[in-house]
C-alpha cells in the first residue's frame, strides 16, 4: 500500500472500520513512517499496541512526520510499553504532540526509560490537553522531587485524565503528599495506582 502511493487504494483496503494493531517485532524509523502513512491515509480510528518494538525518539518523529503529525489525529489508543529506547527524548517529542492532539485517549509508557525531563514535558503538555483520559507510567526511573512537582502541577491543572498509573515509579512520601494534595482540587481523576512505591520514609 505504501509503495503504491495511492491514498484511494489505502482507503479502499483499510477504510470503513476501527482498526486494532498489535506489533511484536522490532520497528525501525522507516517502518514507523510506513505505519504512519497507512494510518493517515486510511482516515480511520486506530488502536495500537507497540510493546517491546524498540521504539525510540526517531521512530516517534517518523510517525509524526507524515503530513505534519496527522497520524496521531487517527490514533485513539497507543501503548508504547517496554521500549526503554524511547527515553526522555522520545517523551519530549510525544509532549509536543500532546499539546495539539484532540483525539488520543490512552497513552501507555510503561518501562520506557523515562526520566524527570521526559515526565516534565508530558505533564506540562497535559496541563492544556483535555482529551487524554488514561496515562500509564509504571516502571520508569523518575527523580522523586522532580516527579512530585510535575505530577502536582498536572493534577491541579488537567481537566481530562480519569486514570493515572504510577506503580514502581520510585514515588516516596514527599511525592505521595504532593499527589494527594493536588487531588484536593482535581475534579476528573477517578482511578490512581501508586502501588509498589516507597510509602513511608526510610527512618520508619
Amino acid at each position: 500500500l505504501f509503495e503504491a502511493h495511492d491514498p484511494g487504494l489505502v482507503q479502499k483496503c483499510m477504510g470503513g472500520k476501527e482498526w486494532s494493531l498489535e506489533v511484536s517485532v522490532n520497528l525501525d524509523p522507516f517502518d514507523c513512517y510506513v505505519l504512519g502513512y497507512c494510518i493517515t491515509q486510511s482516515r480511520q480510528t486506530w488502536n495500537l499496541i507497540l510493546t517491546g518494538c524498540s521504539i525510540d525518539e526517531e521512530c516517534i518523529k517518523m510517525l509524526m512526520m507524515v503530513e505534519n503529525g496527522r497520524a496521531f489525529d487517527n490514533i485513539k489508543t497507543i501503548y508504547i510499553d517496554e521500549n526503554e529506547e524511547l527515553g526522555d527524548k522520545g517523551a519530549i517529542v510525544l509532549g509536543k504532540m500532546l499539546r495539539e492532539n484532540t483525539v488520543l485517549k490512552t497513552l501507555g509508557l510503561r518501562h520506557c526509560g523515562l526520566g524527570s525531563k521526559g515526565l516534565s514535558e508530558v505533564c506540562s503538555a497535559l496541563e492544556v490537553n483535555t482529551t487524554l483520559t488514561s496515562l500509564d507510567l509504571p516502571k520508569n526511573d523518575f527523580d522523586e522531587q522532580s516527579m512530585a512537582i510535575s505530577l502536582g502541577k498536572l493534577l491541579q491543572k488537567n481537566k481530562g485524565l480519569t486514570s493515572l498509573l504510577l506503580g514502581h515509579c520510585r514515588l516516596g512520601p514527599e511525592g505521595l503528599c504532593e499527589v494527594y494534595n493536588a487531588l484536593g482540587v482535581n475534579t476528573t481523576l477517578t482511578s490512581l495506582d501508586v502501588s509498589m512505591n516507597r510509602m513511608m520514609s526510610d527512618d520508619r
